[in-house]
């Protein structure tokens, strides 16, 4: 299920408190671990009682520093998705066009591609790289996602 699916008043609100408390108590330290960051990630989701109101310009700053510490493609490209949420597409998607031929051709990259277009606004693009997602997927609920918003953009 993506972001825009979920129902955030379905999220235990409890549970969230207890990991907000948690969170207080790691964040003492001298120094941020990529578990640090996660976290930061995890408590702008379940403070935001929506997608469009998610501080997704705290998000890519935490996406950034958690590449510092853990430098993987898939931080990278999260950064990226977060930016153009943060309503900063067309940064993402000339940052996105640098580090494109240094990633292999997978269900992550298309899917990236398709919601950096997506938030370009180039619909018909965009359906192209949602359906070679489609394709390069392994997952039958990631296919399933993938084909909801195929659905969505081909009205």
């Amino acid at each position: 299920m993506s972001l825009e699916e979920q129902d955030r008043t379905l999220w235990d609100r409890s549970l969230i408190q207890v990991g907000f408390k948690a969170l207080a108590q790691c964040l003492g330290g001298t120094t941020l671990s990529r578990y640090h960051y996660e976290a930061r990630i995890a408590a702008e989701h379940a403070v935001s009682p929506s997608i469009t109101q998610t501080n997704w310009g705290a998000i890519a700053e935490h996406y950034q520093n958690l590449n510092a510490v853990l430098a993987l493609p898939t931080l990278q490209l999260n950064r990226l998705v977060a930016l153009a949420f943060a309503g900063n597409a067309g940064e993402a998607w000339q940052a996105f066009q640098g580090i494109k031929p240094t990633l292999p051709d997978s269900f992550l990259v298309a899917s990236v591609e398709a919601t950096l277009l997506e938030k370009k606004g180039q619909s018909l693009l965009a359906l192209g790289a949602w359906r070679r997602a489609a394709s390069l997927s392994q997952s039958r609920s990631e296919k399933a996602c993938i084909l909801r918003k195929i659905k969505k953009l081909d009205k």
